[in-house]
């Protein structure tokens, strides 16, 4: 079994993280409400892409389906529909003394939601512990003075339920292949294509020990057809190292919601 890594997102800034100057995964529009739910299953701990993603403009990314026939759909709000999801979170995430971080489990291992929202030049975060879109009596819940508001509750169900009409199918402008060290494999190795960018490419951000690599999105089929055929138990070799790989959708602009939560850790 691969072991997991704790992935951190570090983006203080895009040109920090870049070692091309004109490459810019994260180039975007300003956020203005997001909600993640993390899996603590994930191989990659911390790489979460968002649920739901709402910028500016009034362009939404979000996920409709679940489980296999789970996807990402794009599409522009109306301002009326853009003003009354902003009205919604305005009520839930500002004036109410919001804490950063609620708990509704006891349990370990329990998945998390978190939400970040901008408004002029007030931006929210916090999480709560054991709350995802899936029915609520799956976990032994808390109850009590400490438990989030209601109308952040019902903020998550909204945005669980968030379907927009004529959305399309959303192709990222990037893939990020995350690789860490995996030396130790025991099974037969597979090469990464010599044709895609290695370790070493402008298109490469170094993570302490970890890298991510950044393919074009519609490379994403030729991916996933790659890591089918990797064996358990068994590494990718790339530059000469072995490597443990795993993906994730990077989102527009998500250097400024993953510094805001950090903020709140």
């Amino acid at each position: 079994m691969f072991k997991r890594l704790l992935f951190l997102i570090v983006c203080l800034s895009v040109a920090r993280l870049c070692p091309a100057e004109d490459f810019r995964p994260f180039d975007g529009p300003q956020p203005v409400l997001v909600a993640i739910e993390t899996d603590p299953w994930a191989m990659v701990l911390g790489s979460d892409s968002p649920r739901v993603a709402i910028y500016e403009n009034g362009d939404v990314i979000f996920v409709r389906g679940s489980g296999v026939s789970e996807a990402y759909y794009f599409t522009r709000l109306a301002p009326n529909e853009l003003n009354g999801l902003l009205l919604q979170a305005k009520t839930a995430l500002v004036g109410q003394g919001l804490k950063h971080r609620y708990d509704l489990g006891s349990a370990t291992d329990l998945p998390m939601a978190k939400f970040y929202f901008h408004d002029g030049g007030t931006s929210v975060a916090t999480e709560v512990y054991g709350l995802d879109c899936l029915p609520p009596n799956r976990f032994q819940r808390k109850s009590g003075s400490g438990m989030p508001p209601h109308s952040l509750l019902d903020l998550n169900k909204s945005l669980c339920s968030l379907d927009v009409a004529n959305s399309k199918k959303w192709v990222p402008r990037y893939v990020e292949v995350m690789m860490w060290d995996y030396g130790y494999a025991p099974g037969r190795s597979a090469f990464w294509p010599k044709d895609w960018p290695g370790l070493n490419s402008p298109r490469t951000i170094k993570r302490g020990d970890a890298y991510s690599i950044f393919l074009d999105g519609t490379m994403l089929p030729k991916l996933q057809s790659f890591l089918r055929g990797i064996g358990q138990k068994s590494a990718t070799v790339i530059d000469g190292k072995k490597m443990a790989v795993s993906y994730r959708y990077p989102f527009p602009s998500e250097p400024i919601w993953s510094k805001a939560f950090r903020s709140i850790e």
